[in-house]
Protein backbone atom coordinates (compact mmCIF):
# COMPACT_ATOMS: atom_id res chain seq x y z
CA UNK A 1 0.00 0.00 0.00
CA UNK A 2 1.86 3.46 -1.04
CA UNK A 3 1.77 6.38 1.64
CA UNK A 4 -1.27 8.29 0.18
CA UNK A 5 -3.64 5.13 0.66
CA UNK A 6 -2.15 4.82 4.08
CA UNK A 7 -2.84 7.99 4.92
CA UNK A 8 -6.53 8.23 4.01
CA UNK A 9 -7.14 4.60 6.14
CA UNK A 10 -5.66 6.45 8.98
CA UNK A 11 -7.83 9.18 8.42
CA UNK A 12 -10.74 7.10 8.79
CA UNK A 13 -9.87 5.24 11.25
CA UNK A 14 -9.30 8.14 13.23
CA UNK A 15 -12.94 9.03 12.38
CA UNK A 16 -14.07 6.24 13.15
CA UNK A 17 -12.40 5.31 16.12
CA UNK A 18 -11.23 6.81 19.44
CA UNK A 19 -7.26 5.83 18.94
CA UNK A 20 -5.61 6.20 22.33
CA UNK A 21 -1.45 5.36 21.24
CA UNK A 22 0.56 4.55 17.97
CA UNK A 23 -0.19 1.04 19.08
CA UNK A 24 -3.17 0.80 18.93
CA UNK A 25 -3.45 2.45 15.27
CA UNK A 26 -0.90 -0.11 14.62
CA UNK A 27 -2.97 -3.01 15.64
CA UNK A 28 -6.42 -1.47 13.70
CA UNK A 29 -4.26 -1.63 10.43
CA UNK A 30 -3.12 -4.43 10.75
CA UNK A 31 -6.77 -5.54 11.24
CA UNK A 32 -7.14 -3.71 7.64
CA UNK A 33 -4.74 -5.84 5.95
CA UNK A 34 -1.57 -2.93 6.47
CA UNK A 35 1.86 -3.48 8.18
CA UNK A 36 3.57 -0.34 9.09
CA UNK A 37 6.52 0.29 11.53
CA UNK A 38 6.86 2.26 14.63
CA UNK A 39 8.62 4.66 12.47
CA UNK A 40 6.35 4.82 9.42
CA UNK A 41 3.56 5.92 11.74
CA UNK A 42 5.32 8.63 13.70
CA UNK A 43 6.41 10.28 10.26
CA UNK A 44 2.36 9.62 9.10
CA UNK A 45 1.07 11.17 11.80
CA UNK A 46 3.47 14.32 11.65
CA UNK A 47 2.75 14.13 7.87
CA UNK A 48 -0.85 14.57 8.57
CA UNK A 49 -0.55 16.95 11.37
CA UNK A 50 -2.44 14.52 13.39
CA UNK A 51 -3.16 16.36 16.69
CA UNK A 52 -2.74 14.25 20.24
CA UNK A 53 -5.52 15.06 22.80
CA UNK A 54 -6.47 13.74 25.99
CA UNK A 55 -8.85 11.50 24.44
CA UNK A 56 -6.32 10.17 21.70
CA UNK A 57 -5.62 11.08 18.52
CA UNK A 58 -7.19 13.23 16.17
CA UNK A 59 -6.86 14.96 12.66
CA UNK A 60 -7.41 18.79 12.56
CA UNK A 61 -10.67 20.42 11.95
CA UNK A 62 -8.70 21.81 8.82
CA UNK A 63 -7.28 18.42 7.86
CA UNK A 64 -10.87 16.82 7.91
CA UNK A 65 -12.07 19.43 5.37
CA UNK A 66 -8.83 19.33 3.27
CA UNK A 67 -9.21 15.11 3.90
CA UNK A 68 -13.34 14.87 2.79
CA UNK A 69 -13.03 17.42 -0.51
CA UNK A 70 -10.02 14.90 -1.36
CA UNK A 71 -12.38 11.94 -1.25
CA UNK A 72 -15.10 13.77 -2.46
CA UNK A 73 -13.23 14.21 -5.53
CA UNK A 74 -12.12 11.18 -5.71
CA UNK A 75 -15.35 9.47 -5.52
CA UNK A 76 -16.70 11.83 -8.25
CA UNK A 77 -13.75 10.57 -10.60
CA UNK A 78 -14.39 7.49 -9.96
CA UNK A 79 -18.28 7.42 -10.13
CA UNK A 80 -20.04 9.81 -11.33
CA UNK A 81 -21.50 9.70 -15.20
CA UNK A 82 -22.87 13.11 -15.71
CA UNK A 83 -24.33 16.34 -13.83
CA UNK A 84 -27.25 18.69 -14.45
CA UNK A 85 -28.85 21.64 -12.46
CA UNK A 86 -32.50 22.68 -13.11
CA UNK A 87 -33.47 25.60 -10.69
CA UNK A 88 -32.15 25.15 -7.06
CA UNK A 89 -31.45 21.21 -7.63
CA UNK A 90 -28.36 19.06 -8.65
CA UNK A 91 -28.87 16.27 -10.33
CA UNK A 92 -25.68 13.93 -10.04
CA UNK A 93 -26.16 10.51 -12.12
CA UNK A 94 -23.68 7.78 -11.18
CA UNK A 95 -22.84 3.99 -11.84
CA UNK A 96 -25.56 1.68 -10.39
CA UNK A 97 -25.33 1.46 -6.46
CA UNK A 98 -22.39 4.25 -5.98
CA UNK A 99 -25.24 6.89 -5.48
CA UNK A 100 -25.20 6.38 -1.52
CA UNK A 101 -21.47 6.60 -1.71
CA UNK A 102 -21.52 9.85 -3.52
CA UNK A 103 -24.11 11.44 -1.45
CA UNK A 104 -22.41 10.55 1.59
CA UNK A 105 -18.79 12.28 0.57
CA UNK A 106 -21.04 15.53 -0.30
CA UNK A 107 -22.63 15.67 3.15
CA UNK A 108 -19.26 15.03 4.78
CA UNK A 109 -17.16 18.38 2.47
CA UNK A 110 -20.15 20.17 2.63
CA UNK A 111 -20.11 22.32 -0.68
CA UNK A 112 -21.19 26.22 -0.30
CA UNK A 113 -24.71 26.84 -1.28
CA UNK A 114 -25.52 23.21 -0.96
CA UNK A 115 -28.16 22.39 1.56
CA UNK A 116 -28.39 18.85 1.65
CA UNK A 117 -28.30 15.88 -0.50
CA UNK A 118 -30.79 12.76 -1.42
CA UNK A 119 -29.56 9.53 -2.99
CA UNK A 120 -31.33 6.82 -4.34
CA UNK A 121 -29.71 3.73 -6.33
CA UNK A 122 -28.06 5.41 -9.25
CA UNK A 123 -28.95 9.39 -8.77
CA UNK A 124 -28.19 12.46 -6.38
CA UNK A 125 -30.26 15.14 -5.64
CA UNK A 126 -28.50 18.06 -4.17
CA UNK A 127 -30.72 20.81 -2.83
CA UNK A 128 -28.87 24.86 -3.88
CA UNK A 129 -30.03 27.76 -2.11
CA UNK A 130 -30.27 29.41 -5.56
CA UNK A 131 -30.47 28.97 -8.85
CA UNK A 132 -26.97 30.22 -9.60
CA UNK A 133 -25.39 27.85 -6.91
CA UNK A 134 -26.94 25.26 -8.69
CA UNK A 135 -25.23 26.20 -12.03
CA UNK A 136 -21.82 26.82 -9.96
CA UNK A 137 -22.09 23.71 -8.10
CA UNK A 138 -23.18 21.66 -11.44
CA UNK A 139 -19.72 23.50 -13.25
CA UNK A 140 -17.75 22.32 -9.60
CA UNK A 141 -18.40 18.72 -10.18
CA UNK A 142 -18.28 18.98 -13.89
CA UNK A 143 -14.54 20.20 -13.34
CA UNK A 144 -13.83 17.35 -10.58
CA UNK A 145 -15.09 14.53 -12.93
CA UNK A 146 -13.02 15.54 -15.64
CA UNK A 147 -16.36 15.91 -17.40
CA UNK A 148 -15.09 20.07 -19.05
Amino acid sequence: MNKSHRHRLIARLLQGSNVRSQDHLKELLLASGVRATQGTLSRDLREMGVLKASTGYTLSPADNRKRASSDLEDAVQRHLLSVDAAGTTVVLKTEPGYASLLSAQVDLAPLSGILGSLAGDDTVFLAARTPRDARNTALQFQKMGGML
